[in-house]
């Protein structure tokens, strides 16, 4: 088990980015008032996607480096099995009409009824936000049964 700490540069590559981003959001107020709303949600939705995988990078090689064998052989499990899971579970419960119904619902109630376009824009965020939603908590149930099955209940 690894027991190296980040050093300077690896704790500025944690938390710079929880102060970079606000400050860069501040700075970019005035061109994001300039905007329309379409492309304000759609700016601020790529920024936020982009800054939560790629922050979640950081994260989970800090979070790996203090794993033992069994546990990457869990997280890779849970990983696998999970995104899998999830994936199928999100196709199959879209298909049903009351969640379907909710996800445009929420694409038409954000985007107003004057522009259908971003009506559109707006479900494929929600129909992926929603996809990547069931898949992490499938990857947290495989993983949680793993524990389980193989390190015991009492861990």
């Amino acid at each position: 088990m690894a027991t190296d700490h980040p050093g300077k540069r690896g704790r500025w590559a944690l938390f710079a980015p929880l102060v970079v981003v606000p400050v860069v959001f501040f700075a970019s107020l005035p061109w994001l008032a300039a905007q329309n709303d379409a492309e304000l949600v759609n700016w601020i939705a790529a920024a936020c996607a982009v800054f939560v995988m790629g922050y979640s990078v950081f994260v989970a090689r800090r979070v790996a480096r203090g794993m033992d064998e069994v546990e990457i052989a869990g997280d890779r499990f849970a990983s696998s099995k999970g995104w899998q899971v999830g994936s199928l579970l999100a196709v199959l419960l879209m298909m049903f009409t009351p969640i379907n119904d909710v996800l445009v619902n929420l694409a038409y109630d954000g985007a107003g009824p004057e522009d259908p376009e971003q009506a559109v824009r707006l479900g494929i965020w929600f129909g992926i936000i929603f996809a990547v939603a069931l898949q992490g908590l499938a990857t947290f149930g495989a993983s949680m049964w793993w524990r389980r099955r193989v390190i015991g209940p009492s861990a």
